[in-house]
């Protein structure tokens, strides 16, 4: 290989069987080399991701116990972390994000820790649907704590959610949060926001009975049974619409605690993936 170079064939016989033993340990160095930030990575997301998964299935109230705000804290920083590694992974950011606006459910935003939170968990969001703006969830997550930041519906958060619908307008798992925030939220609505809410509503009362009752919940929590009606209106006959209202959207069947309590329970457990930020 380097005679080429003019030099005496003996060494270059020599030079070329030394090459051939440094070339794949060069090689070696070099893939572990790649290999260390990934691994580090890893060892960072890992428990972080059995955190998540253990919150996820954790009642608000419980929250604020201090394991698991310490849990939490821990979540975020080793994914936090591992962002700053992976700067291209957006689901680290929204996984921090997620952890954060979990231990703004237990402890609100009236405290200057509490916004500062807030803020950097806002800001987790924006990172994440930069590097991936066709995340749905995090676009809706994106939406509500807007909301909650500002105090009120801003064009920005309205935005948000527009993006929420464009990015995955019919969504079994996001179904709930976000018919949930759509019905809070009905009157700064445009047109075109309210003709998503009511596509993803007639969408929702088809999944399975189980949705159904989730969906007549948010009726009466909201005060909202008009909403409902008039979205289902269409696959309904008139008989059935009125039976619905009659059995689960009425006040005298919004009043029946044991049934709201049940689906209260059920809807505790839907709403983490977007964060209870608004309930």
């Amino acid at each position: 290989m380097l005679k080429r170079f003019g030099l005496p064939p003996r060494l270059s016989k020599s030079i070329d069987r030394h090459f051939s033993y440094i070339m794949p340990l060069l090689v070696g160095v070099a893939l572990v080399t790649l290999a260390v930030p990934r691994l580090i990575t890893e060892v960072r997301v890992i428990p972080a991701d059995s955190v998540l998964e253990r919150i996820r299935k954790t009642p608000v109230e419980q929250l604020e116990s201090p394991s698991n705000q310490k849990r939490l804290q821990a979540a975020v920083q080793g994914l936090e972390a591992a962002a700053q590694i992976h700067d291209g992974n957006a689901d680290l950011f929204a996984d921090a994000a997620f952890a954060q606006l979990r231990q703004l459910d237990a402890i609100g935003v009236s405290t200057r820790e509490g916004q500062a939170l807030l803020s950097e968990a806002i800001s987790n969001l924006e990172a994440s649907l930069r590097r991936n703006p066709a995340n749905s969830f995090v676009w809706v997550r994106l939406s509500s704590a807007l909301i909650y930041r500002d105090g009120k519906v801003t064009q920005d958060a309205l935005e948000a959610l527009r993006w929420s619908y464009r990015t995955g307008p019919l969504i079994e798992k996001l179904a709930y949060f976000r018919t949930d925030l759509g019905i809070r939220i009905y009157r700064d609505l445009d047109f075109d926001l309210k003709q998503s809410l009511s596509e993803e509503i007639e969408f929702f009362f088809q999944i399975n009975w189980e949705a159904r009752l989730d969906l007549m919940f948010l009726a009466c929590k909201h005060e909202a049974a008009f909403i409902v009606q008039n979205a289902i209106a269409g696959i309904l006959e008139p008989e059935e619409l009125d039976e619905y209202y009659r059995d689960f959207m009425s006040p005298a069947a919004c009043a029946n605690s044991s049934r709201s309590n049940k689906s209260q329970k059920r809807s505790e457990r839907k709403s983490e993936d977007g964060a209870s930020l608004l309930r």
